[in-house]
């Protein structure tokens, strides 16, 4: 399976950076994420997108997602948040997969892996929503009820990764697998959380 590799960076507060790897390139939300899909010759990334934005009222939910282009099963994530000490919070950041639009509702469906700093190491979440609006985008739950969000993962600390010059950064990698049952249509998925695109260091696989 040949996965796309993605170089995420930021650069500010409150902000929740979403990838997805299954409909055309469109930006979603109120955040910028500008994104360069040409092969970088010192990453070796496909794809390297940036988000420079600040949150000027925390009281309120400020999201963006950008999709990408290619259709790709398998997808891995670099996301590197900038700016980052012990103690600070500079929100959320993370991956989109099993993306679908349903175009009679105009509402979306995917699966979110996201990250944040907790005490200077990253703590992972994995949730599938249904049902998105983009017009409730940067509500709380995406404008969803707690009955269309299923939580795979809480809240989780990462061991064995930490901040290095104020960055703090994950590997995310999603590997699409056969479904158990034949006949089912929906896809399988494992979730394995990196130190770096080698894999060294401490790696927890979610199923």
């Amino acid at each position: 399976m040949k996965t796309t590799k993605i170089v995420m960076g930021m650069a500010a507060a409150a902000v929740m950076a979403l990838t997805s790897c299954v409909f055309p390139g469109k930006g979603l939300g109120n955040v910028p994420i500008t994104t360069d899909e040409k092969t970088n010759n010192t990453t070796k990334a496909e794809v390297t997108g940036t988000v420079d934005f600040t949150n000027s009222d925390t009281s309120k939910y400020a999201r963006g997602m950008q999709t990408l282009q290619n259709k790709k099963d398998g997808i891995t994530a670099k996301v590197v948040m900038e700016n980052v000490t012990a103690s600070s919070n500079p929100g959320c950041m993370g991956l989109v997969f099993d993306m679908k639009k349903n175009y009679k509702d105009d509402l979306w469906n995917f699966c979110n892996v996201g990250f944040k700093n907790n005490s200077g190491k990253p703590c992972v979440y994995v949730s599938y929503f249904e049902g998105v609006s983009e017009a409730d985008f940067s509500k709380s739950n995406f404008g969803v009820p707690d009955s269309s969000r299923t939580d795979i993962l809480d809240w989780t600390n990462i061991d064995g990764i930490d901040i290095n010059n104020n960055e703090l950064a994950i590997v995310i990698e999603v590997e699409a697998i056969k479904a158990e049952n034949s006949q089912d249509s929906d896809n399988a998925y494992i979730i394995r959380i990196y130190k770096d695109e080698d894999g060294d260091g401490t790696v927890t696989a979610f199923k």
